[in-house]
């Protein structure tokens, strides 16, 4: 996943695969990557490229984009946990979508539990008491 921006990346670097898919020209000798993935880094001064390609989240329920965060996340350090153990670790959060035998969503308000009951270590961000631009 690429962590670091470049005027390198231009819109020459992409293509339209079709009107609701772009990525950049490395889906065509990489198959694994997935739109809107970018698996090819621009060249940069500066940056970190993690080793975990991007990948699309299953789309039903809500949606899995914080169980596939969380998921991406520990990948880096070696550690495969799969989106429904992180939903099934997910504490219940009020209007999330899921249930006690699935799972529930990963939200700002219960991602803390979710990372404490899958005994990752963590610092959560303060989004609440962060002065607004």
């Amino acid at each position: 996943m690429l962590l670091a921006a470049s005027p390198e990346v231009s819109a020459q670097n992409l293509f339209v695969k079709n009107e609701m898919e772009v990525t950049d020209s490395s889906y065509e000798t990489d198959k694994s990557c997935v739109a809107p993935g970018v698996c090819s880094p621009p060249e940069t001064k500066f940056s970190h490229v993690s080793n975990v390609i991007p990948r699309k989240q299953w789309e039903i329920s809500g949606g899995f984009c914080g169980a596939t965060s969380i998921q991406a996340i520990t990948q880096n350090f070696g550690a495969y946990i799969s989106v429904d153990l992180v939903r099934k670790n997910t504490p219940y959060q009020k209007e999330s979508h899921g249930n006690a035998t699935m799972g529930y969503e990963v939200l700002p308000q219960n991602i803390g539990g979710a990372l404490d009951n899958l005994k990752i270590r963590h610092e959560l961000f303060d989004h609440e008491n962060v002065p607004k631009p």
